[in-house]
This record gives C-alpha cells, sequence and structure tokens, in this order.
C-alpha cells in the first residue's frame, strides 16, 4: 500500500494530506476507503476509517502498520475495551451481543467474512504486543459517556430510539457496498438528534485525544471506526 504524502502544513499547527481511496463499483455508487494523514505540530498522525467486524480489516490494519511504521497505534475506543481484547486474545472468550448488533453483523456478512471481537482491533493489539509499541485509546471512557448520554437524552428519547432500534431489526438493506451499508445503518440507527449529538461528541473527544497524543509520538496510527471518521478529522483540521 502506497502511503500518501504529507503536505506542509498551511497554518503553523495543522497540515494534511487526503487519501480517501476510490474503488468504483459498475452500476452502484462509489466505495470510499477512508485513509487520511495529518501533521499535527512534529507528528504524522495516520488515521484509517475500519469497519469493525469485516476480516478484511485486520489485514488492513497490518499493511498499515508495515508501511507507516509507527511509534504508537491509537484506537477510537474507550479504555475499558482493551482489557476485553486482552482477555480476547490471551484466554478467549464468547462475546454477548444486543439483537441489533446481531442484526448489523448478519447484514454485513453480504460483503465478506466478519468476526467478533473485530479483527481490525485485535490486530491492532497483537502488533502492540509483537512489536513493542504502546496502544492508546480515543474514545471516551464509560464514565464520560454516560454523563454525557444523561444530559443529552432525555428518558422519553431514550425510550423512543429504543422503538426504533427494535424496529431497525426487521428492516431490509440492500447497499452495494460494505461502506454504503454501514452510512445507511448509521442513518437509521442514530437518526435522533440527541443520539446525532453523543456521536458528535465522540469524535471531538476522539480528535482531542489524537491532538494530545502528538505530543508523545512522533508517529501514530489511529484506527478510527469508519461511521467516526469524517467527524474525528474535520474536529482536527478545524481545531
Amino acid at each position: 500500500m502506497t502511503m500518501p504524502a504529507v503536505l506542509q502544513p498551511t497554518s503553523k499547527r495543522y497540515g494534511y494530506s487526503t487519501s480517501d481511496k476510490i474503488n468504483k463499483h459498475p452500476g452502484h455508487s462509489i466505495n470510499v476507503k477512508k485513509e487520511r494523514t495529518l501533521v499535527v505540530d512534529s507528528c504524522t498522525i495516520y488515521i484509517i476509517g475500519v469497519i469493525h467486524g469485516l476480516e478484511r480489516e485486520g489485514e488492513r490494519v497490518r499493511a498499515a502498520f508495515r508501511d507507516f511504521r509507527p511509534d504508537c497505534i491509537a484506537l477510537g475506543i474507550p479504555a475499558e475495551d482493551i482489557d476485553t481484547i486482552k482477555k480476547f486474545a490471551d484466554e478467549g472468550m464468547e462475546f454477548d451481543m444486543l439483537p441489533e448488533q446481531e442484526c448489523f453483523f448478519e447484514h454485513l456478512s453480504r460483503y465478506g467474512r466478519t468476526s467478533v471481537p473485530p479483527p481490525d482491533l485485535l490486530a491492532s493489539y497483537n502488533i502492540s504486543v509483537e512489536e513493542g509499541i504502546p496502544i492508546e485509546t480515543l474514545d471516551m471512557n464509560d464514565e464520560e459517556y454516560a454523563e454525557v448520554f444523561t444530559k443529552k437524552v432525555s428518558l422519553i428519547s431514550f425510550i423512543r430510539n429504543s422503538r426504533r432500534n427494535k424496529k431497525l431489526v426487521k428492516m431490509e438493506f440492500d447497499a452495494p457496498t460494505a461502506e454504503d451499508f454501514v452510512d445507511e445503518w448509521e442513518r437509521r440507527y442514530n437518526s435522533m438528534r440527541q443520539f446525532k449529538a453523543i456521536e458528535r461528541a465522540r469524535e471531538k473527544n476522539m480528535a482531542s485525544s489524537l491532538v494530545s497524543l502528538a505530543g508523545k509520538y512522533g508517529r501514530v496510527l489511529a484506527v478510527i471506526p469508519y461511521q467516526r471518521f469524517d467527524g474525528v478529522v474535520n474536529s482536527i483540521e478545524k481545531a
């Protein structure tokens, strides 16, 4: 994989180059692989947007690591999830999923082999162990998320959203690519304003965490959920 060239910063603090890989599917919409290189101060951050659950994303992370050779891998997950991934890698364990999560993976399997925990996260953890480099997390921890959720979502909104998501399990999806499916799922799953606000807060938190890591490392590989990629990049660029 050819890494995108890093442009000279357009301001004293930030510079960036784009590398959204576009694959055209005849008769269908354009399939975009989200990748971006950002420069924050003296740190180069290579961000990839991954679809959690697709097995091919694990190899994508490994390829990015081989080409970029980062000092650190940063994951768009809460800190508590690292222990779960470690237990799976070391001991193996079964994962319980909510009905809507099972539905998501069932639809996602149309586009390639799937597995849990997400192969991109497992690959990232294994690389950190194999190569002896630190792994960092970017998302809100459970306590922070609970605080944001409580502030933004009323009881009525929570009940309404729960009812909508129960209907989501019965809906049909006909997206031509995995990326299109994830975008459509996101629009339906977080259709209410209050829940969209939570996702924006998560994106800003990930962006802030990445900027903080730029003060500790020279090269950071950031593995971000596909749905959150644009918001994270935009937040860093606007900072």
